[in-house]
């Protein structure tokens, strides 16, 4: 009974509902879709193979931009990148043979990017992530 109110599944799905699936959230998104294309293009497709399609970013490629977006200080470490990674990728069926799991899509993209906006929890996060 304390296991499933506590579990990260309810946290992601209360994340998505309360803080992603909002209309603020959509519209700076939509406004801010041509530069977040251009980050996912600059920062995806170093560890694929080549001619693999579509190209993902790997966590070392998402530590990449955090660092290049001066987001880390003492108050978003590295951890906090690594969870954000983790929580943004949707869960593989199959993790023995389906590899998905250790890369980001664009979609899963797009879901980290919100997750960084509210842990740094202000009206402007979302603009000053896609900014920087």
């Amino acid at each position: 009974e304390n296991i499933i109110p506590n579990s990260d599944m309810v946290l992601q799905r209360d994340f998505r509902h309360d803080k992603m699936y909002v209309e603020s959230v959509d519209v700076a998104l939509k406004r801010n879709i041509g530069v977040i294309e251009a980050l996912y293009k600059k920062y995806s497709g170093r560890e694929n193979l080549p001619g693999e399609k579509p190209k993902t970013v790997s966590s070392m490629e998402w530590g990449m931009l955090c660092a290049d977006a001066l987001l880390v200080d003492d108050g978003f470490i590295d951890r906090h990148i690594r969870v954000i990674y983790v929580r943004s990728i949707a869960t593989a069926v199959d993790e023995l043979h389906d590899k998905s799991f250790r890369s980001m899509n664009f979609c899963e993209f797009i879901h980290g990017i919100c997750w960084i906006a509210s842990f740094l929890d202000s009206e402007t996060a979302l603009s000053a992530v896609v900014q920087r």
